[in-house]
């Protein structure tokens, strides 16, 4: 990919204006990811985390941001289930 393309894409990319914009549905953010509250979200407590540089695909992630956001992922994951009282957790990955 060029970078080019990842500007333009990173310009019109939703979770790119959430970074740029965070307001008081942000449950997490740190200096690589970004956990916030889906403000139409599919199920109760769903709570998108991404991470803070632009990326067309998880196969763009650097080498340890897997490891970093999925660490995320799971601190969320406990909060969720314990505040919802939920049976369990769905955990997705798009790309």
């Amino acid at each position: 990919m060029t970078s080019e393309r990842r500007v333009s894409r990173a310009d019109s990319c939703p979770f790119c204006r959430i970074l740029a914009e965070p307001d008081q549905s942000v449950v997490l953010r740190s200096d690589t990811v970004l956990a916030f509250l889906d403000h139409r979200p599919l199920f109760h407590g769903h709570v998108p985390a991404v991470p803070r540089r632009h990326m067309l695909a998880f196969s763009d992630l650097e080498s340890d941001l897997p490891s970093t956001l999925f660490s995320t992922v799971r601190q969320i994951s406990e909060a969720v289930e314990r505040v919802k009282q939920a049976e369990g957790i769905f955990i997705a990955v798009n790309s």
